[in-house]
């Protein structure tokens, strides 16, 4: 069966257009074929159109070929934000968290580690992507509770996590877990020798920690000021 894979806005890096249509002329994301984040500057096919375009690109690492189409929008085929732009095959590669980089609650530092962390992990580079995570996670730690005490160590802040923020279910089990300093916590020790299996139980962690603590807050934020918006609206009717 064809699996074709959705491209974020977030990944255009350039656009092409003509008095009617509007396209991505590029996009930044991992290849289906070596795993590395890289640029696909695309050249279409036909003329640009609402329904046919399509192209295939060469990866820049690797030389895999990459095919790619794009469904503009028929009433507004100048508004990109309305088409949507595909890619095959579709990777199997782990994939970052919708949402993180437009997070104004994390830091750009913290956003860099984290994508970092991905791309490593899709390498298949197992002790770097450890230390990745380890560096993540020191800065949520850190950004949750900034008033942590001088050299403690991590697995001691991962421990207090649940005694600073209000957890609640289903975090709590990944909270329970680490109070209790199980096998995973012990897997953060730099001295030991992590492997595919570990690693993604890191990389699993951190989008739990991350998805919860600050993508969903944001998106529960906007969804309460769009309802607010809309009562406003109507009492003004």
């Amino acid at each position: 069966m064809l699996q074709m894979e959705s491209i974020e806005r977030i990944n255009y890096s350039g656009t092409i257009y003509d008095s009617k249509h509007k396209l991505p002329s590029a996009v930044n994301i991992v290849c289906p074929f070596c795993k590395r984040n890289v640029h696909f500057a695309i050249t279409w096919k036909v003329a640009l159109n609402v329904i046919s375009n399509y192209s295939i690109v060469s990866c820049p690492s690797c030389d895999g070929k990459v095919r790619f189409v794009y469904f503009g929008d028929m009433k507004e085929p100048l508004d990109l934000e309305k088409g949507q732009l595909y890619s095959f095959p579709d990777t199997t590669a782990r994939m970052p968290l919708k949402g993180v980089n437009q997070n104004e609650n994390l830091s750009d530092p913290l956003k860099r580690a984290y994508f970092s962390a991905i791309n490593v992990y899709n390498t298949g580079e197992w002790s770097a992507t450890a230390t990745l995570c380890r560096k993540v996670l020191e800065g949520i730690a850190h950004t949750l509770v900034p008033d942590g005490r001088p050299n403690e160590s991590l697995a001691s802040r991962l421990r207090n996590l649940p005694e600073n923020i209000d957890f609640n279910k289903p975090i709590m089990t990944i909270a329970d877990a680490i109070r209790k300093g199980g096998n995973l916590g012990a897997h953060f020790d730099l001295e030991r020798e992590p492997d595919q299996e570990v690693t993604t139980l890191m990389i699993d962690l951190l989008d739990y920690l991350i998805e919860y603590l600050f993508v969903l807050p944001s998106r529960i934020e906007l969804l309460h000021d769009k309802i607010e918006h809309l009562k406003n609206t109507g009492s003004n009717n």
